[in-house]
């Protein structure tokens, strides 16, 4: 796959994962309208994320490690009959598997709330509500393990369209249940069963795909003795270091939550406002980070198997300044704008000013980490490419020790509270992509290190001049209506970062002006 591929295939996925951050965007200023940070908002993300926890086990972990470079190998070198036979019998597998972790996860549903949030136990009714609801929430672990299924499978076929759209219709169904609610622990129950009709359509509306690239529903077309089958076998070795990475990965959003259900050691509402502050450092994480990651994933893997060492070289120096490109402005951008953002968003209903304070805050310190949560999701998939996982998982499990020590340092010993909480991560985040790197660079020495620093630093002056330019403007705006304030910062600070890349040489913004003046000619022509 070429640079350009490349880039139409990020951008496919990129424009997905646009519209579905936009609809979050609109849930989750509608859910602080309705519940801002009060306890049936903590109930409800609590109740959530455990299931969700291992929804990165089931579902993306699988789709991006594992399944990925198994059913492209298929394709490539086999009949279609023993690709369609290896799906069908990775399907039931897979099925079986996470329904015995929902059946786990249900039986021992007050075991789990108590560990992720100890600090319920003082508040009975918080913590008798967030089991309740955490129950019925883990039938959603099961499908939307099925539609990552359907997704690697689509990816295997390089159709990204309806994969990267499919979260959209998550958020769009949820935001009818939210409309239905109220700040009622009734309210928080049509949340619960909107979620689980929205797993639902995320399966139904990948199918159509699936059929145009040759699938077709026979029930007992696999192997009998499924997980002796030779590409099932290699998956489970690929999967299973997998696991542990994101295991370790999880462990961090633990190590956070557990810390914040202690509201003297950190702020009351913290759960809810670490929510809304990691949902909007998910937007360029996904745009961009996540969409570059999937995208580079088929071509990474094609080189590695081929032995092609210096395009895989060449893809990962391209691949990391694009997450650069937008991770760097995207930093400045987010820690300077924090209040304003989050005031204008969320400060609503239920949302008080004391929600916004503490909401910005986070926010401000977790994009400090902004460059190494885009590069170590990236880097790991590099080395997985090259069917090494052990390395990522080892890394991994050093940035949750070191996470544990400076939320213990930041939180306990110097009381910095939540922005304490949130800079723990950032660190522990960028450290462990510094490292990441390195063992990369040691393994693959075609990487072109130079490259990459002088490219980030033209980038990081880049961002500099950005921020002077918002400082500047947010103090020439201030008279002006916050909306329409805020959206000329923006717009003008984008447009200035992009100019100076350019004029710096760049790829990506001269990528970028090459086609604006294309587009240009073709409407003048």
């Amino acid at each position: 796959m070429s640079k350009k591929s490349l880039i139409k295939s990020a951008s496919v996925i990129s424009a997905g994962t646009f519209f579905s951050r936009l609809l979050g965007f609109l849930r989750d200023v509608l859910m602080a309208k309705v519940f801002g940070t009060g306890w049936l908002a903590q109930a409800f993300f609590i109740a959530f994320r455990i299931p969700n926890m291992f929804r990165e086990l089931a579902a993306e972990g699988a789709s991006n490690a594992a399944l990925v470079p198994v059913f492209s190998e298929y394709l490539a070198t086999r009949k279609r009959q023993d690709f369609w036979k290896l799906v069908n019998t990775a399907f039931v597998a897979f099925v079986i598997v996470v329904s015995i972790i929902v059946l786990i996860g249900a039986i021992f549903s007050p075991l789990f709330v108590r560990i992720v949030a100890p600090g319920f136990i003082q508040a009975p009714e918080k913590l008798n509500l967030t089991i309740q609801i955490n129950r019925p929430l883990f039938i959603y672990l099961l499908l939307v393990a099925v539609a990552g299924f359907v997704m690697a499978v689509l990816h295997t076929f390089k159709s990204f369209v309806s994969p990267a759209f499919s979260p959209c219709i998550f958020n769009i169904v949820l935001i009818m249940g939210i409309v239905l609610a109220d700040n009622s622990t009734a309210g928080v129950w049509r949340l619960v069963w909107a979620v689980l009709l929205a797993g639902v359509l995320q399966i139904m509306i990948q199918l159509p795909a699936m059929f145009r690239n040759g699938f077709r529903i026979k029930p007992f077309e696999f192997q009998k003795k499924i997980f002796q089958h030779p590409g099932v076998k290699l998956i489970g070795r690929l999967l299973f270091p997998r696991i542990l990475g994101v295991a370790i990965y999880q462990l961090n959003i633990l190590v956070d939550t557990v810390f914040a259900s202690f509201s003297f050691f950190v702020q009351e509402g913290s759960i809810a406002a670490i929510y809304y502050a990691s949902r909007l450092i998910q937007f360029p994480l996904g745009l961009f980070g996540h969409s570059m990651s999937n995208a580079a994933l088929p071509t990474l893997s094609e080189f590695s198997a081929r032995k092609e060492m210096d395009k895989f070289a060449e893809t990962v120096e391209f691949g990391l300044t694009n997450i650069l490109f937008v991770m760097i402005p995207a930093t400045f951008g987010l820690i300077i704008l924090s209040q304003p953002l989050i005031r204008i968003m969320f400060e609503r209903g239920a949302f008080s000013s004391y929600s916004t304070m503490v909401t910005s805050v986070a926010l401000a310190f977790y994009a400090v980490g902004l460059c190494g949560y885009g590069a170590n999701k990236f880097l790991a998939l590099c080395f997985n490419d090259m069917q090494n996982t052990i390395i990522p998982v080892k890394i991994s499990g050093l940035g949750l020790a070191m996470n544990i020590i400076f939320n213990t340092l930041f939180v306990v010993v110097l009381k910095t509270k939540i922005a304490g909480l949130a800079f723990a991560s950032s660190l522990s985040a960028i450290i462990s992509a510094f490292i990441l790197y390195y063992s990369l660079r040691r393994r693959v020495s075609q990487i072109n290190s130079r490259r990459i620093i002088i490219e980030a630093a033209k980038m990081l002056l880049a961002g500099i001049i950005m921020s002077l330019v918002i400082f500047i403007l947010l103090q020439e705006l201030h008279s002006l209506n916050r909306l329409i304030s805020l959206g000329i910062t923006i717009c003008c600070s984008v447009v200035v970062y992009v100019i100076v890349c350019f004029y710096l040489k760049i790829y990506q913004a001269v990528h970028i002006f090459k086609w604006i003046l294309k587009r240009k000619w073709s409407l003048s022509g």
